[in-house]
């Protein structure tokens, strides 16, 4: 109901003032979002959630009018209000403010009769801060919208989130949507914001004990090409529990910066006899085995390779399969290897 209480601070048109100028504004199609900073499509979502969940049904779902809500000075005001309830006038402190409200929570859920936390956000994909978004697009503030939009890198979108944005736009949204519209929006500004976003997430949101993998920042690093922060963002992750499918992910890139720590990581769980992949004494998990081996570079860190390929052939004599397969390998290496 917040959505609803901010706009009634400020004075509406009346319902049927609403009504007529909604059958006049007919032509106002949902195109005209896209055109709109940042693809209007903040707009859009609150837009929908305001007519579906208010009873506003009289207007075609595919039409929506952004000033059936408010006038521009309104959309001012919100702006205004929900900046300053964020805090979202400087990115760090938004970031900050979040990460104390979660480290809090955290110590609640530890006590007994706990309050329950959350539960007020509308039914929006980033909750309030789709409806701030909202306003610096109705209003055109690009400095807010790129704020706005590195926010949501540091902060990560989850899958659920994900499906959120998917339902509120017919362009389907993947893990590297606010790192394009960032790098579209931001302009020469782009590599100040990235050295920005790697600094904070470093600062607030790196300890895998508290925080899931974040896989628009992932983008972000893959997209600038830093090796040095994927491997330092994938050690991190993964020195209490191994996370193969993270490393596999950002390999290339670490690759670019530094071979043979990028291939530390990814053979990591051939150093590891307990490791589920050397356990699994199958066909299947042979070849995984040698596929590790291959990515890691047959042509350009063969000594690496045959190393490994010796070794795990010594520790693991009385398998046939895999000893077969890594001799196999060790013939595709280089003649000077040989």
């Amino acid at each position: 109901m917040m959505l609803m209480t901010l706009i009634m601070l400020h004075r509406r048109k009346p319902m049927t003032e609403l009504r007529t100028h909604g059958v006049e504004s007919q032509s106002v199609q949902a195109t005209e979002y896209a055109t709109m900073l940042g693809g209007g499509e903040a707009l859009l979502a609150v837009c929908e959630y305001a007519f579906d969940r208010f009873g506003i049904s009289r207007f075609r779902r595919d039409k929506p009018a952004y000033d059936l809500l408010m006038n521009q000075l309104q959309w001012e005001q919100i702006r205004e209000i929900l900046q300053r309830i964020l805090l979202m006038h400087d990115l760090e402190a938004a970031v900050q403010f979040h990460e104390e409200r979660f480290m809090r929570s955290l110590t609640n859920s530890c006590t007994e009769d706990a309050p329950e936390i959350g539960g007020a956000d509308p039914g929006l994909p980033h909750g309030w801060f789709t409806v701030l978004e909202a306003a610096y697009e109705r209003l055109v503030d690009v400095d807010g919208l790129c704020r706005i939009y590195a926010y949501y890198i540091i902060m990560g979108v989850d899958a659920e989130e994900l499906l959120k944005l998917n339902e509120y736009s017919p362009v389907p949204f993947f893990f590297n949507h606010y790192v394009e519209k960032l790098h579209d929006l931001a302009g020469e500004r782009w590599p100040e914001f990235v050295q920005r976003i790697e600094n904070l997430y470093d600062k607030y949101r790196s300890d895998p004990m508290f925080h899931s993998r974040n896989r628009q920042y992932e983008a972000l690093l893959i997209q600038e090409r830093h090796g040095a922060a994927a491997i330092q963002y994938c050690s991190r992750r993964c020195k209490d529990w191994y996370d193969e499918a993270l490393v596999s992910d950002l390999f290339a890139v670490m690759a670019e910066y530094d071979l043979g720590k990028a291939a530390d990581l990814l053979l990591h769980p051939l150093h590891d006899a307990d490791s589920k992949l050397m356990r699994d004494n199958t066909p299947e998990g042979a070849q995984h085995v040698v596929n590790l081996l291959r990515r890691a570079g047959i042509s350009t860190n063969g000594a690496l390779v045959r190393q490994e390929a010796e070794r795990l052939m010594r520790m693991y004599r009385h398998r046939e399969h895999l000893k077969s397969l890594l001799k196999n390998l060790i013939k595709e290496l280089p003649q000077e290897m040989n």
